[in-house]
C-alpha cells in the first residue's frame, strides 16, 4: 500500500510539474523570441510563470531611466523586430491595463544562444516622468532606441521588476531619431541672466537661470537643426543671442555650456559669447565603482591653468584647463577621495584660488564647471569665481565645491581618536573630509537596529572617524549620535584594542546604525544609539563612526555610563539630593567652581556658581534624565539626576 502511494505522489508531482512547465511563456528563452512587427497594434502578454536562466543577459546600468532600477532578471520574456528605415523605434508598455512593473531593453546579438555575443543598445524601468496610462503601473516602460541599422534584427528583453508578474500590453513603433543633450547655462553676463532656448524656432526650455542646468532633453537627430539662445519671454529666435547651426548623432549624446559676455561693454576681457559643445556625454554611469569626471572652464577671466590633484596621494589628473575647453575631451575616472582644485597662472604662480571636492557618495558622473569672474569689480560686478559640481542626470542649480583647502579631521585614525570624557555633555565633531583605510575594521553587516552590526548594505567603513572613552566602575556605557545637531545617518562601533595602527588586535564590542525604534532628538532619524554592558572598568574602548552610504556632516556624541539612584548618593566631594527630585535639588560641594546642567541632548537649561552648597528650584524643568557638572580647574565631576 505503502509503494502504491509513493507511486501515486510521484506521478502526481510529475503532473504538476508538467503544468508548470507547459506554463512557461513560449518565448522564455531568446531563441523562442516573438517577432513584432513594427508600427503593428499593440498586443497582450503575460509573463506570469516566466523565468531567467542563471546566466542571463541583463543591463548593469542601475538607472531607472536610462537602465533597470535593479540588477539582474528574474521572470523574463523575448522578442525581435526589424528596425525602420530611419533606425528609430520606440518601446511601449505604457499602455491601458499594463498592471505591473515592467523593465525592457535592446539588444544587437551575433547568437541567441550565446548571451557573450548580446550588446546592450537601450534600456529603461521606468517611463521618464511617470506613465499615465489609464488602468496602467505608473512604472511601465517606454524605450526610445535610435541610431539603429536599418533592417537589422534586434531581440527585446522584457522583465517583471524583481520579479514582478501581471499581464502588459508592448507596441513598437517607428520613432524620431533624437540625441540628449543637456544644457547648461555659464554665461556670467548680467545682460544674458535669464535667456531662452529654442530648437528650429520652438521653446525647449524657458526663462534658463545663470548657473543652472537642465536634465538631458531630446532635440532632433539626422538633419539640420537650429539651436539659438535668445532673450527671456521670447516669442520666436529672430532677435537670437546666439545661433549654433548643425547635425546631431542619434548615436551620441551631448552638453551644451552656454558661457561667453554678450554685452557690447563693461566687461574685461570681453569673450566672445558661444555654445561649448561636449559630444560624447555618457548618460549612465560610465564605471560601477569609480567617478567619471569632466572639468570645463567657462570662466572668461580667469587664468588658463587649473589643477586637480588627489588630496591623499598627490596625483595629478587634471592640468592646464584652458578656457572653453572640455579637459582632453573626455571623462577621466577617479577613485573616492578628496581632491584639491587649485588655479595659477601660466606660470605656475598660485593665486590663491583652491577648491576641494570630496568625493565620497555613490560613484557617479559628474561635472565640474568654472565659473564668474575672478575680479567682479571690472566685469560689472558680477559673479564672483567659483567652482561648480554638476549633476549627470538632473536638473537644478549649481553646487558650489568648498573653497579652501581639503582637511581631513585630526581623529581620521584611530591612533590619533579624540578623547570623550564619561558624563560630559556631548562633543560636536564631524567626518566630512574623513576617509576609510582599505583595510579598516568594520562590524558585520546584519541588520540595522539591533547592537552587534551595521545595515547589510553597508558594512565597510568609508567616510569613519574615531574616539577613544575610559570604562567606569559600572563597566557599562550608552553611546550615542541620536543628539541635537547630528545632522546625517551614523554608524557607530565600539572596539576594544591592542594596538591602535594594527586592525588584527581589534576586538569588536558592540554596534549600532539606526538606534531601534528611531532616533528623535537628532535632526536624522537614522542616528546611533548603543548600549554596552561588557567592559572593563577602567579599560580603553575606541568609537568608530561611519557615514553611512559614505555621508558626511556634522554630529554630536555622547557617552554616559548608567548609574542608579544609590550611586548617585554616595559620599563624595560632589554629591546632590533628593533624587529622584520634583522642585529644589540640593548640591554640595567642596570648594566653589561654576555649576551647569544639560538636557538629555545636550542643551545647556542652567548656569550657576556653587561654593559650599547651593539650592536649585528646578520646578519649571520638564521631567527627564539631566545631566549636572563641576567645572574643576583640570577635570570635569558630572552626575545625573532625575526630574520628576
Amino acid at each position: 500500500m505503502k509503494k502504491v502511494f509513493t507511486q501515486a505522489f510521484l506521478s502526481l508531482i510529475l503532473a504538476f510539474s508538467s503544468l508548470a512547465a507547459l506554463a512557461q511563456p513560449a518565448n522564455d528563452l531568446p531563441c523562442n523570441a516573438i517577432a513584432i512587427v513594427v508600427d503593428a497594434a499593440a498586443a497582450l502578454y503575460d509573463n506570469t510563470d516566466a523565468t531567467s536562466e542563471v546566466d542571463e543577459v541583463g543591463p548593469t546600468i542601475q538607472n531607472c531611466q536610462t537602465g533597470w532600477c535593479e540588477l539582474g532578471v528574474d521572470s523574463t520574456m523575448w522578442f525581435t523586430f526589424v528596425a525602420p528605415a530611419n533606425g528609430a523605434v520606440v518601446i511601449n508598455s505604457c499602455l491601458d491595463n499594463s498592471n505591473f512593473d515592467l523593465q525592457v531593453a535592446v539588444y544587437e546579438v551575433t547568437d541567441c544562444g550565446d548571451y557573450s555575443t548580446y550588446t546592450l543598445v537601450a534600456a529603461n524601468d521606468d517611463t521618464p516622468g511617470g506613465c499615465g496610462a489609464a488602468g496602467a503601473s505608473n512604472f511601465a516602460s517606454t524605450l526610445s532606441a535610435d541610431g539603429l541599422t536599418p533592417g537589422a534584427t534586434y531581440y527585446l528583453q522584457a522583465d517583471g521588476y524583481f520579479g514582478a508578474v501581471g499581464e502588459y500590453y508592448l507596441e513598437i513603433t517607428t520613432g524620431i531619431p533624437l540625441s540628449k543633450m543637456k544644457l547648461i547655462h555659464n554665461c556670467a553676463d548680467l545682460a544674458a541672466a535669464m535667456v531662452d532656448i529654442r530648437v528650429n524656432g520652438e521653446l525647449l526650455v524657458d526663462n534658463f537661470q545663470f548657473q543652472t542646468h537642465t536634465n538631458f532633453l531630446d532635440v532632433l537627430a539626422q538633419e539640420e537643426v537650429s539651436i539659438t539662445v535668445n532673450p527671456s519671454n521670447s516669442t520666436d529666435d529672430s532677435e537670437a543671442l546666439y545661433t549654433l547651426t548643425t547635425i546631431l548623432d542619434p548615436t551620441a549624446n551631448y552638453i551644451a555650456i552656454a558661457s561667453g559676455i554678450v554685452s557690447g561693454s563693461g566687461y574685461s576681457p570681453s569673450v566672445p559669447f558661444a555654445l561649448h559643445v561636449f559630444d560624447n556625454a555618457a548618460l549612465a554611469n560610465i564605471s560601477v565603482d569609480m567617478y567619471g569626471a569632466l572639468i570645463y572652464h567657462g570662466s572668461t577671466d580667469a587664468p588658463t591653468v587649473i589643477d586637480v590633484e588627489n588630496f591623499n596621494d598627490g596625483t595629478t589628473y587634471f592640468d592646464n584647463v584652458t578656457y572653453g575647453q572640455f579637459y582632453n575631451n573626455d571623462y577621466v575616472q577617479l577613485m573616492e577621495g578628496l581632491y584639491s582644485l587649485d588655479l595659477t597662472d601660466a606660470g605656475g604662480t598660485p593665486l590663491g584660488l583652491t577648491f576641494c571636492a570630496p568625493l565620497q557618495a555613490a560613484p557617479q558622473n559628474i561635472l565640474v564647471i568654472a565659473s564668474g569672474f575672478v575680479n567682479p569689480a571690472v566685469n560689472s560686478n558680477g559673479a564672483p569665481f567659483g567652482l561648480y559640481a554638476v549633476q549627470n542626470n538632473f536638473g537644478g542649480a549649481f553646487a558650489p565645491l568648498l573653497a579652501g583647502a581639503c582637511v581631513a579631521p585630526t581623529n581620521d585614525q584611530p591612533c590619533n581618536a579624540t578623547t570623550l570624557v564619561v558624563n560630559n555633555p556631548p562633543t560636536f565633531a564631524s567626518n566630512l573630509f574623513a576617509s576609510g583605510d582599505e583595510n579598516e575594521a568594520h562590524p558585520p553587516g546584519l541588520a540595522c537596529q539591533d547592537s552587534v552590526s551595521w545595515c547589510a548594505f553597508d558594512s565597510v567603513a568609508t567616510i569613519s572617524v574615531w574616539f577613544k572613552f575610559i570604562a567606569g566602575a559600572a563597566g557599562a556605557a550608552t553611546v550615542t549620535t541620536c543628539l541635537e545637531g547630528t545632522l546625517f545617518d551614523t554608524q557607530i562601533a565600539v572596539y576594544e584594542i591592542g594596538n591602535c595602527s594594527d586592525y588584527a588586535t581589534y576586538t569588536l564590542k558592540g554596534a549600532n546604525d539606526d538606534a531601534p525604534g528611531g532616533c528623535t532628538l537628532a535632526s536624522s532619524t537614522f542616528a546611533s544609539n548603543l548600549n554596552l554592558n561588557n567592559l572593563t572598568p577602567g579599560n580603553n574602548y575606541y568609537v568608530q563612526v561611519d557615514g553611512y552610504n559614505g555621508q558626511s556632516n556634522v554630529f554630536n556624541i555622547q557617552v554616559t555610563e548608567p548609574v542608579s539612584v544609590d550611586e548617585l548618593n554616595e559620599a563624595r566631594a560632589f554629591s546632590i539630593f533628593p533624587n529622584p527630585v520634583k522642585d529644589n535639588l540640593t548640591v554640595r560641594y567642596d570648594g566653589k567652581a561654576p555649576m551647569n546642567i544639560y538636557d538629555s541632548r545636550g542643551a545647556l537649561v542652567l548656569m550657576q556658581q556653587v561654593n559650599g552648597s547651593a539650592v536649585l528650584d528646578v520646578s519649571q524643568l520638564a521631567t527627564g534624565v539631566y545631566t549636572i557638572s563641576v567645572m574643576e580647574q583640570n577635570s570635569v565631576q558630572t552626575l545625573r539626576f532625575v526630574v520628576e
